[in-house]
């Protein structure tokens, strides 16, 4: 059958099965087998699912008939976006998107896509700059656990009516939470932020009416809100004024002295932290709605800053203004520097991608997440064949047919193709 005409045709009855695989009941195949991954010899099914809770990714598992025993037999590619590098430079935090339930999940991977590990939490939930701590959102408080999920801490902030208004923000140095809180009056509502030292000790406000958190800067020392910039001990405060009250993308420099930003009307500019009045050091091409997209990151030598439009990703030298474009696969992405800055991180359609410096030579780290459809065992149950591609399966490029023993181990490649027999 041609291609085409079985895609179009098999797209229309995937819209059906694949609603059930994600509900981890599209049964594929029920044999009898000795043993599999540590499971019974009895029936098992083997069927689709997204139901690790992880991930884009749409794999092929393992159950007994009544729904115990579940394992993942593929989970090798979560795909991802948003990397941040850790401050060691030796891994990196990234999210991902749960096709299950619907909610984003984070996960820590090291520098060469390898040693991942699941983190707790989800969506308004923030890990610590190393990926160690995780800080979860609670009805009233703050959950401090590690990356295992062990409580750690139990953090308080706002008032017993107050709500949250955002996911917290982590210092650099992983000693303090910043976090927008809603506070309800009889008359009225409005924003305050909060700084919460994780070792416990009391927090407080270092900002009213309005005021959310932006970041920290590189030393801790000073919290960036919308209107000012605030020393974390709260002793002193500058209002910043001119056009970084109205600004996207604000980018500390590694000094703490500078901050980089993108102005209302397009164009990176770079002010004093304690001044707000803003310095045009290269125009952008985007404008209008477009400049909220452009993605800001200020080098760790403090001469470059690394932002990203619709047509790339460009280094911008802060000394001379002359800029050059790195790569054209970065559009509209969030630059993550590595701390050595020998490479640059980004995101692209579930792919997490690294630009080495200063040559731009692309390496593929994770993603773009694969999904798994009509498992079939071998007639020896050792092996079981299925396809598997991106987009929902929707991209006829990626269609390939691969095969994994029925432990999980040996997942390989055999080819382009579609439904294995």
């Amino acid at each position: 059958m041609d291609l085409h005409v079985w895609s179009r045709r098999w797209r229309r009855g995937r819209r059906r099965g694949l609603n059930g695989a994600l509900a981890a009941i599209a049964v594929a195949a029920v044999v009898s087998t000795a043993s599999a991954g540590g499971i019974d010899a009895q029936s098992l099914v083997a069927f689709a699912t997204g139901g690790d809770g992880g991930s884009k990714a749409i794999d092929i598992a393992l159950a007994r008939p009544d729904g115990s025993g579940f394992r993942n037999l593929t989970h090798h590619d979560p795909g991802g976006d948003d990397p941040v590098w850790a401050a060691d430079g030796r891994s990196m935090v990234i999210s991902t998107y749960d096709a299950s339930s619907g909610l984003p999940a984070f996960w820590r991977l090291g520098a060469d896509g390898g040693h991942r590990q699941r983190l707790p939490g989800g969506e308004w939930d923030a890990p610590s700059p190393d990926g160690r701590l995780v800080a979860l959102l609670g009805a009233k408080d703050i959950l401090v656990r590690d990356a295992t999920g062990r409580l750690v801490r139990r953090l308080s902030a706002g008032r017993l009516d107050d709500m949250w208004d955002g996911p917290p923000i982590w210092s650099p140095d992983s000693r303090y939470l910043a976090l927008p809180v809603d506070t309800e009056t009889e008359n009225a509502s409005y924003q305050r932020t909060w700084l919460v030292p994780v070792d416990g000790r009391p927090s407080r406000v270092v900002a009213h009416l309005e005021d959310p958190p932006v970041a920290f800067s590189p030393d801790s020392r000073w919290l960036l809100t919308w209107r000012a910039v605030t020393s974390v001990d709260g002793r002193v405060r500058y209002v910043l004024h001119g056009g970084i009250r109205s600004s996207w993308a604000e980018a500390w420099s590694p000094d703490g002295r500078r901050i980089a930003y993108v102005g209302a009307h397009g164009g990176i500019y770079v002010t004093l932290a304690h001044d707000g009045r803003g310095q045009l050091v290269a125009p952008t091409a985007a404008k209008g709605k477009a400049i909220g997209s452009i993605g800001l990151a200020w080098g760790p030598s403090g001469t470059t800053i690394a932002f990203s439009e619709q047509a790339g990703l460009y280094l911008l030298d802060v000394t001379s203004g002359r800029v050059r474009k790195l790569t054209s696969a970065c559009s509209f992405c969030s630059p993550s520097w590595r701390p050595n800055g020998s490479a640059i991180a980004f995101s692209r359609q579930g792919e997490v991608l690294v630009a080495s410096l200063p040559a731009g030579r692309l390496r593929h780290l994770v993603g773009p997440p694969l999904d798994a459809e009509s498992p079939v065992w071998a007639p020896d149950r050792l092996y079981l064949a299925f396809t598997r591609g991106t987009d929902l399966l929707r991209d006829e490029e990626t269609l390939a047919v691969f095969v994994v023993r029925s432990d999980g181990s040996g997942l390989r490649r055999l080819g382009r193709g579609y439904g294995p027999q």
